[in-house]
């Protein structure tokens, strides 16, 4: 105790200085009031998932991550927390009762947003779903007001521009990966020049249909194109393989005629060998070679007669008829 807290008592003050020290005591519980009071009001708690924008005096101040943190009492700062690291999840055309389940309620409640006009004039009906996060909390809070409102409207306007610039069969059967990722990346064009501070991470077809009264004839088009490209495709296979077949016959047949062109070479350059052979014999004894070659020809040509006739070289006048025909006739 101070001195200041010590009661000296003089004459005729006693009284008065009794009640200015009782006046000190009294502020002390008030003081202790104040600090329970307050203290808790200081403290901020950020959970892991979220952040806290701090505003003072209702300006923006600072953002602040997971953890334990302080802030100005008395309505000086104030703190909003954001789930930042949470996925949201917006559908459109339908809705998910729960997880793993799809809605039983009638979608025509969400016609409105499912419903669109394609290129080639025709109404198809689509579904679709987009996953995002906030990756800016102050944009998401300050930036535009009812960001899930203006999501909702962007996401549905760039669907039906996207699908706009297709043909119903792209946007039914071909081009539907192209749909969705074209849509995702205009969708986020937008929002990034509105600040929102949400990242999209992924838009899903749920479903593209024509509208329900033609659907019954759209399907049997289907059908009929489905075994169209069936037909095409095996009457394909069979012309592969009537080709594969044809090019088989056409190589054997090339390299028969390659084989006879070798074997035709081949025995041409055999008769021009035993040709010059024969030329070089000549040159040496013509006359010999003459009567070999002679000799040759006529062993030949009677080994391969029936019968043979020899006439006298001295015999003058016309050769007596000979019975060529009989059996019997003279060799």
């Amino acid at each position: 105790m101070t001195n200041d807290n010590i009661i000296n008592l003089r004459p005729g003050q006693g009284p008065e200085k009794i009640i200015n020290f009782l006046k000190k005591l009294s502020f002390i519980p008030i003081l202790v009031f104040l600090i329970i009071v307050t203290v808790p009001t200081m403290m901020l708690t950020v959970d892991s998932e979220q952040e806290a924008v701090i505003l003072r005096f209702g300006k923006y101040d600072r953002t602040v991550g997971p953890g334990l943190h302080f802030k100005l009492p008395w309505g000086i700062e104030d703190d909003y927390k954001v789930d930042v690291r949470k996925v949201h999840k917006m559908e459109f055309g339908f809705r998910t009762a729960k997880a793993g389940i799809r809605t039983e309620y009638d979608e025509r409640k969400f016609k409105n947003e499912s419903i669109m006009l394609t290129g080639d004039l025709n109404v198809a009906d689509v579904e679709w779903s987009i996953q995002f996060r906030i990756k800016d909390a102050k944009d998401y809070l300050f930036n535009v007001r009812n960001v899930k409102k203006n999501m909702s409207d962007i996401s549905q306007a760039v669907m039906r521009q996207v699908v706009g610039d297709h043909t119903v069969n792209e946007a039914i059967n071909v081009a539907r990966d192209e749909v969705a990722f074209k849509a995702l990346e205009e969708m986020q064009k937008v929002i990034d020049e509105y600040k929102m501070g949400v990242h999209l991470d992924v838009l899903k077809l749920q479903a593209v249909l024509p509208p329900e009264k033609v659907r019954p004839s759209f399907d049997a088009v289907n059908a009929a194109e489905q075994d169209a490209k069936k037909i095409a495709n095996v009457a394909e296979q069979q012309r592969r393989k009537l080709v594969q077949e044809e090019k088989g016959k056409a190589e054997q047949v090339v390299k028969q005629a390659e084989a006879y062109k070798v074997n035709l070479v081949n025995r041409a350059k055999g008769d021009t060998k035993r040709f010059l052979s024969l030329y070089e014999e000549y040159r040496k004894a013509p006359t010999i070679t003459k009567k070999r070659l002679y000799f040759d020809k006529m062993k030949d040509a009677i080994s391969n007669s029936d019968r043979v006739f020899i006439v006298d070289p001295d015999v003058k006048g016309i050769v007596p008829f000979l019975s060529l025909g009989s059996a019997n006739g003279s060799n």
